[in-house]
């Protein structure tokens, strides 16, 4: 089944540049949608190894500490 969506002229030929041989804008839509939820997820993991370095660096440092008092 589909539906009617209404762009605007700029939205629908940014689309329609992106459009290869045969696709759809259905396709072109759902390659951008994929490509969308790769980056976030690119981007959760990245965030997640910063902070996970940075959690690093303070237990390395506390520990630098601890010994230095010594």
């Amino acid at each position: 089944m589909s539906k009617v969506i209404k762009v605007d002229e700029t939205i629908y030929n940014a689309l329609e540049k992106q459009k290869q041989g045969r696709q759809t804008f259905s396709d072109v839509i759902k390659g951008l949608l994929s490509n969308r939820l790769k980056i976030l997820e690119m981007m959760n993991g990245l965030e997640g190894q910063i902070g996970f370095r940075d959690w690093q660096r303070r237990e390395l440092e506390q520990l630098q500490n601890k010994q230095e008092e010594r």
